[in-house]
């Protein structure tokens, strides 16, 4: 009788133990999806004191985050091939800082400067875990390490977009970088009131080349001679849609601000050069001037243009 009594115990117990595996199961799994969510979010700050240097003049950051980040900065001039890795560098090879402090770049054995007048981009990659970039693609360049610029520039977004480990921010900040003898001449130039069109030099970019649906987008923009830019948006289909018409003076930028919005995807911003506000050129001459690859021949003078490329994409936290 103990016997059976025990068995029934073992039985009963047993069945209890096979009810509750699946609960427990999903109670596990309940918690980790609890503490992947309470994650915080990596949130990082670059800024510069102004947007607009002399030629040689020492340019500083300042970066802060919430929490403990590794910091990498990249720099890429709108007339070069090369880009540049300006931190990590030579001299300060150790890039881990504090959260909910605020720090000066570079530190002060180091000075970043640019040379030569135009646009420089200065992208920033920050993670919570130590990035691997391979050093075989830099060649050195004084301190800092120089790669191509288009290979550079897809090796940031393949870290951006495919994180090794942890959480991984991007950003760009837009320098224009003035030389006083070169914009004296220029502004001789614009003073004549008649140029060819393929004279005139167009300007567009934006604060990221990377969006997430809801980011904000800071569009800037402008052209060395007076008239009307026309900024577009674009997709590889070539369907287009009129964002802004906007009268430029010829010796300054203009900014407008958007928001990322579906569908995600790969598109273009483009900038046209006009005389006017009336638009002469055909959808299908745009579509030409923004999808065209490789050569193609030139029939008239080509409308004075620029493109930059932006990506917008659908978080999967």
């Amino acid at each position: 009788m103990s016997f059976f009594i025990t068995g029934q115990l073992m039985k009963r117990f047993f069945l209890s133990i096979i009810i509750l595996i699946p609960y427990l199961w999903s109670m596990q799994i309940h918690a980790i999806t609890a503490r992947y969510s309470g994650e915080k979010r990596l949130i990082v700050e670059l800024k510069t004191p102004k947007s607009e240097y002399q030629v040689g003049e020492q340019i500083t950051f300042s970066v802060s985050s919430n929490l403990t980040f590794y910091l990498y900065l990249f720099s890429f001039h709108s007339n070069h091939r090369m880009g540049y890795q300006i931190l990590p560098n030579e001299l300060q090879p150790f890039t881990q800082y504090q959260g909910h402090r605020t720090y000066t770049i570079p530190q002060k054995n180091v000075v970043f400067s640019s040379q030569h007048p135009g646009i420089e981009k200065i992208y920033m990659l920050a993670s919570t875990e130590e990035l691997e970039i391979p050093k075989t693609m830099y060649k050195p360049s004084g301190i800092y390490y120089a790669a191509r610029s288009d290979a550079l520039q897809r090796m940031i977004q393949s870290l951006y977009n495919h994180p090794q480990n942890g959480q991984v921010v991007y950003k760009e900040v837009l320098l224009t970088i003035h030389d006083p003898n070169h914009e004296t001449a220029q502004q001789i130039i614009s003073k004549k009131t008649h140029h060819k069109l393929n004279d005139i030099a167009v300007f567009v970019s934006s604060n990221q080349r990377y969006y997430e649906i809801n980011d904000n987008i800071k569009i800037t923009f402008g052209a060395d001679h007076a008239g009307v830019v026309t900024l577009l948006l674009m997709n590889h289909k070539g369907d287009q849609s009129i964002l802004k018409m906007q009268r430029v003076s010829g010796y300054q930028f203009y900014q407008v601000n958007a928001i990322a919005i579906s569908p995600p995807g790969d598109y273009f911003i483009v900038a046209l050069y006009g005389l006017n506000d009336q638009s002469t050129i055909q959808p299908q001459e745009i579509q030409a001037l923004v999808l065209s690859k490789g050569i193609r021949l030139i029939e008239q003078t080509p409308i004075p243009h620029a493109i930059y490329p932006i990506s917008i994409f659908q978080s999967k936290r």
